[in-house]
C-alpha cells in the first residue's frame, strides 16, 4: 500500500507565539510575533482594509505605534492560517480613523473607528456638538472594526457623529464623521 505523500505537519495550523488570540502592548513597546510552521509562507497585517506582508517568520516592530493595531495572520503552504490581534495602547490616540463615511439607504454602514485599547467602556456613537442622534438609529460596536449603523435612512444624510468611549473614567471622542447617504 502506498503512503499518501503528505507529511503530517502540512495539515496543521501554523502556531503563533505568543499563543493567544489578542495581545495588548503600549505605544513604544516592541511587538514580537513568531510563526512556527514547516511550510511557512508569510505574515499579513491588516487594519482598515490596508494590508502589508512580510516573509520572515518573525514579525518584529521595534517601537509600536497606534497604527500597528490590527490583525496579524500567518499563512502556510497548505493555505492554512492562524491569527493574533494586537492592540497598541496610545494615550493620545484611542481611535484609528478611516474617512469618508458613506452609507447606502436601507443598508448597514461601518463607521471605521477601531479602538487601540479594548479595555474601555461604553464604546458607541455620539452626535456632534452634543446633538442627540436620531431616535431610530441603531448600531453595533466591534472594537476591532468600528461601529456599524444598521439600516441607514435617507434622513441620516449629513449626520455628524463621533465614535466615543470611556477610558479610565474619561470620555473620549474620535474625529468627526459626516455621513453621506446614497440612494
Amino acid at each position: 500500500s502506498s503512503q499518501p505523500s503528505v507529511s503530517p505537519g502540512e495539515l496543521s495550523l501554523p502556531s503563533i507565539h505568543p499563543a493567544k488570540s489578542e495581545l495588548i502592548v503600549s505605544v513604544g513597546d516592541e511587538i514580537r510575533l513568531l510563526c512556527t510552521d514547516p511550510g511557512f509562507v508569510k505574515w499579513t497585517f491588516e487594519i482598515l482594509g490596508q494590508l502589508s506582508e512580510k516573509t520572515n517568520p518573525e514579525w518584529i516592530t521595534e517601537k509600536a505605534e497606534a497604527t500597528n493595531t490590527g490583525n496579524y495572520t500567518c499563512t502556510n503552504k497548505g493555505g492554512l492560517s492562524s491569527s493574533i490581534y494586537v492592540f497598541v495602547r496610545d494615550p493620545e490616540k484611542l481611535f484609528l480613523i478611516d474617512l469618508p463615511l458613506y452609507g447606502k439607504e436601507e443598508n448597514d454602514t461601518l463607521v471605521r473607528c477601531p479602538l487601540t485599547d479594548p479595555e474601555v467602556t461604553n464604546y458607541s456613537l455620539t452626535g456632534c456638538e452634543g446633538k442627540p442622534l436620531p431616535k431610530d438609529l441603531t448600531f453595533v460596536a466591534d472594537p476591532k472594526a468600528g461601529i456599524t449603523i444598521r439600516n441607514v435612512k435617507r434622513e441620516y444624510h449629513r449626520l455628524c457623529l463621533h465614535c466615543s468611549a470611556n477610558q479610565k473614567g474619561k470620555s473620549m471622542l474620535s474625529k468627526k464623521f459626516t455621513l453621506k447617504v446614497r440612494a
